[in-house]
């Protein structure tokens, strides 16, 4: 969701994946061996749909525009879209996810009058089969790095603009620089990962909801193999190390997640999450780092309507930190407010926002460690949360998860009950 053409409404473009057709005759299961284990759908041997975009008419009233634009990716069969300004001429551009079989697409905006097919001079060429898309600025250095969740057998893609090199290609892949160990992550099949700031320490955090498409052949009904989520933490100049033992006993259970909630539930001033699990309960996961300042932002255009697409910077000791207003993620979503994670920097700051229009505005001496609410064409800072008590000294790792044995075993106990086990 985006307002592709800045005429002030946001438009919808819909993934589409495959016309999938039960018991359809794709030869899957003719190999010159038997298996126990049932394998998994195999997508490339069922035809791929198109996607579609609607651009928004007002009134509740939209009208599709695919064929015109060429945004329909007819051979894709995608999973996940993701709008996001790859050039930085303030058009939301277009990438595109498409699972085994097709390579992932970009679509440069023109102006909001045409899109381009601008994958391989982007550098795009070797993307393919990303599971999910995220936006973020890992190093604090203002561009925005795009992260590829990637299926098992392939390690996550982290791609890094480089607007200084003319005749290279504006993203190079940078995740093995980037991450300690990312061998760490190829086991795993990641959906709906998320770029967060879960300690507050003013960079960029990664989670990755994980589980596998293979049938689980120990299972009495029916799932997926379940897989441990992941924690990655961000320490200074971008690299990411692996962090999850440290996070909390919930983090170690093997479920089939599909995706994830990433949202402040508590309102306490740091990141939550709620994981969404293949034919299981999900889980919520209290983030429990209390340590360290924070601001928590949402915006409003003059038209009422939340700014997606809005870039939204602050100047502190460590750096800038830029955030861009988006909504949405593969089978989850996320807070309409922005959190940003300051570190030590107990405020005030000065707010730099850019709306989605171009328009720029600094909000300044902000107090932190609250929700604000800033309106377009207004100077007011809207306080929308009172401060919460200063933080405590700074602990290494965020508590995703309270280890407390009662509210564990009572989690256990509906986890069995749902999946019509005796528990007793």
């Amino acid at each position: 969701m985006a307002d592709y053409d800045g005429d002030g409404n946001l438009d919808l473009y819909v993934t589409n994946y495959l016309a999938y057709r039960r018991g359809a005759a794709t030869r899957e299961d003719e190999a010159g061996f038997r298996s126990i284990i049932k394998r998994e759908m195999q997508p490339q041997f069922f035809d791929s749909q198109a996607n579609r975009l609607y651009r928004n008419l007002g009134a509740l009233r939209f009208e599709d525009v695919t064929d015109g634009l060429q945004v329909g990716n007819p051979s894709g069969r995608s999973v996940h879209a993701a709008w996001v300004d790859l050039n930085q001429d303030h058009h939301p551009d277009l990438y595109v996810a498409n699972d085994i079989g097709s390579p992932d697409k970009v679509f440069l905006n023109r102006n909001g009058a045409e899109f381009e097919d601008a994958t391989a001079k982007l550098g795009f060429v070797n993307a393919a089969a990303a599971t999910s898309i995220q936006t973020g600025d890992i190093d604090n250095d203002g561009a925005t790095e795009l992260l590829l969740g990637a299926r098992a057998g392939s390690v996550l893609q982290l791609l890094r603009r480089h607007a200084d090199k003319p005749d290279a290609p504006l993203f190079t892949e940078i995740a093995r620089d980037a991450f300690r160990d990312i061998e760490l992550s190829s086991a795993s099949h990641t959906w709906g990962a998320g770029l967060y700031d879960f300690n507050n320490d003013g960079t960029l955090d990664l989670f990755a909801p994980n589980g596998l498409v293979t049938p689980d052949a120990d299972a009495h009904y029916q799932v997926t193999t379940g897989q441990p989520n992941q924690l990655w933490l961000n320490h200074p100049g971008g690299s990411l190390r692996e962090a999850s033992r440290d996070a909390g006993i919930a983090l170690r259970d093997h479920l089939s997640s599909r995706g994830a909630v990433y949202a402040d539930f508590d309102n306490d001033g740091d990141v939550d999450v709620f994981i969404i699990n293949n034919n299981e309960l999900g889980q919520l996961l209290i983030n429990q780092h209390d340590a360290y300042h924070w601001l928590g932002i949402a915006l409003r255009t003059r038209r009422r309507t939340e700014a997606i697409g809005a870039q939204i910077r602050i100047h502190t000791g460590t750096g800038a930190h830029t955030r861009t207003v988006v909504r949405g993620g593969l089978m989850g979503t996320n807070d309409p407010r922005v959190h940003i994670g300051l570190g030590q920097t107990p405020g005030p700051v000065d707010v730099a926002v850019t709306w989605p229009d171009g328009e720029r505005f600094r909000f300044t001496n902000v107090a932190v460690d609250r929700y604000i609410l800033l309106r377009q064409g207004s100077p007011e800072v809207e306080v929308r949360m009172t401060p919460i008590a200063a933080p405590a000294e700074p602990t290494p790792w965020p508590a995703l998860v309270r280890d407390d044995p009662a509210f564990r075993a009572a989690y256990v106990a509906l986890l069995a009950d749902a999946r019509g086990a005796d528990h007793a």
